[in-house]
């Protein structure tokens, strides 16, 4: 097993790798990958099936309680509040994706 050595030093910052950059994305990937599978088990359905285009209403478990519960979701997964005014004008699946990237981005 090969035996590694310290990371090469670049004046006053050490490379390794990646930027933070990079791993704030990656994890923000993860993060929404969670966000999308738990949203998923919420409507009874295959986190393959929600796709930017997936309307909302025409799945059989979306409601206002639905709606209530995954606004929770998002709140707890990336830690900012999503108004109702805001969220009652969700009417595809990509609607939220972008609610969760704008929200990310600014939190």
């Amino acid at each position: 097993m090969p035996i590694l050595g310290p990371a090469p030093y670049h004046g006053n910052r050490i490379d390794v790798g990646f930027t933070l950059c990079d791993a704030t994305n990656k994890m923000r990937q993860l993060m929404n990958n969670a966000l999308k599978q738990q949203i998923a088990e919420e409507l009874e359905v295959s986190s393959d099936e929600l796709v930017s285009s997936t309307v909302l209403r025409d799945l059989e478990y979306w409601d206002s309680v639905t709606a209530l519960t995954i606004m929770t979701l998002i709140d707890m997964s990336i830690g900012a509040r999503i108004s109702p005014d805001e969220f009652s004008e969700v009417q595809t699946f990509g609607d939220i994706e972008a609610i969760v990237e704008n929200t990310s981005s600014s939190a």
